[in-house]
C-alpha cells in the first residue's frame, strides 16, 4: 500500500517480539518457580506507535528492521493494517528478530526486563538515506531512542524534514539525545529518563525537569508521571494533566507510554491544539493499561 499520495506520519525505530510473564499473586519465592501467565505478542516502541497511529486512522510509513524467523512473521502480521505501510523496512536474512522479555507483578507493574535489540542498529544513516524522500515528505517524524546515536543525530540534522518527535525509551538510551536536544522538536519521556538525561537527581520536581529540557531547545516536552498523569511543557509553558480515569483492572503497563505518544502525534497530525492532543494521549494510555498486549485493539474508541 503506497501512502505517499496522502499526508502521512513517518515512524522510525525498533520492532520486536514481547515475551511477557505476570505473577498470579504474591510471589512465594524469588529464587523458585511461581504461578503466573505468559504471553507472546508483537512489540517495540516504534512498532507500537505505528500500530496505534494506524488503528486511530492516521496513515503511517514505518521504517524498522526485522529478521526472517517465526517472530518476524508475527511482527509482520501485526502490521497488516489499513493505513500502515512498512515496505521501507529492512529485512535481514537468516537472522533472529529482536526480542524483549519482561516480568510483571499481579498488578501489571514492571519488575524486571531484558532486551535483545540488535537489528535496530542496522537503521544507519546510510540505510535511511535511501529513504530520504519518504522521510522528508512526512507531516510529522517520530523516532525512538532504540536507534543508534549517530542515526538520531542524522535525523535531527536531516534537511528538509518535518517536526521530529522522539521517544526516550529508557534511562540508558535517552542519553543518546544529549548532544542534539536543541535540534529536536518534541520529546516524550518519564521522570527517571528526564533526570538521567539532565544528570539530575531522580527526586528533582517534574516541572523543573520539563523546564530544563525546554530550556535546551525542545519545544514540546511530554513528561509522563505514571498514575499522576502527564506534564506538558510547550513553548515555555508547563501544564499538568491528571489521568482522566482509573482503569478497573490494569493488565499491563507495557505500551501505555507508546499509546500516549501515538495519540498525541495523531492529534497534532490532524491539527488539533496541544490541550486536545495531550488529553487524547492520556485517554489512549489509560485504554492501553486495560489490554494484555502493548497495543489495545480497540484504541480507536478513544476518538469516539
Amino acid at each position: 500500500m503506497a501512502l505517499a499520495s496522502r499526508p502521512y506520519i513517518a515512524v522510525i525505530g525498533g520492532a520486536n517480539v514481547d515475551i511477557m510473564a505476570r505473577h498470579d499473586g504474591l510471589v512465594l519465592n524469588d529464587t523458585d518457580s511461581n504461578p503466573g501467565q505468559m504471553m507472546l505478542s508483537a512489540g517495540g516502541v516504534a512498532r507500537n506507535v505505528a500500530e496505534n497511529l494506524a488503528r486511530l486512522g492516521s496513515d503511517v510509513e514505518l521504517i524498522t528492521s526485522l529478521g526472517d524467523d517465526d517472530f518476524a512473521t508475527k511482527i509482520k502480521a501485526s502490521l497488516d493494517l489499513p493505513h500502515l505501510d512498512f515496505k521501507a523496512s529492512q529485512i535481514t536474512p537468516n537472522t533472529a528478530s529482536d526480542s524483549y522479555l519482561s516480568l510483571h507483578n499481579a498488578e501489571g507493574e514492571l519488575l524486571h526486563a531484558v532486551h535483545h535489540t540488535q537489528l535496530v542498529s542496522a537503521l544507519t544513516p546510510s540505510y535511511l538515506g535511501q529513504h530520504g524522500k519518504l522521510i522528508a515528505g512526512a507531516s510529522v517524524l517520530v523516532a525512538d531512542c532504540n536507534l543508534p546515536a549517530e542515526t538520531l543525530a542524522w535525523l535531527a540534522t536531516f534537511t528538509p524534514r518535518p517536526a521530529l518527535f522522539i521517544d526516550g525509551v529508557s534511562a540508558h538510551k535517552i542519553t543518546r539525545l544529549a548532544p542534539i536536544l536543541s535540534q529536536i522538536d518534541g520529546l516524550k519521556c518519564n521522570q527517571l529518563e528526564a533526570a538521567t538525561l539532565l544528570g539530575l537527581a531522580q527526586t528533582t520536581p517534574p516541572d523543573q525537569l520539563a523546564r530544563r529540557i525546554s530550556d535546551k531547545g525542545v519545544r514540546s516536552v511530554i513528561l509522563s508521571l505514571g498514575a499522576k498523569g502527564v506534564l506538558l511543557a510547550h513553548a515555555g509553558i508547563c501544564t499538568c494533566y491528571p489521568q482522566p480515569t482509573t482503569p478497573e483492572k490494569i493488565l499491563s503497563v507495557s505500551g501505555a507510554g507508546d499509546a500516549l505518544l501515538a495519540a498525541y502525534i495523531h492529534a497534532i497530525h490532524h491539527k488539533l491544539p496541544q490541550d486536545a492532543a495531550i488529553k487524547m494521549g492520556l485517554k489512549a494510555a489509560v485504554k492501553t493499561l486495560e489490554a494484555p498486549e502493548a497495543v489495545h485493539r480497540d484504541i480507536a474508541q478513544i476518538a469516539e
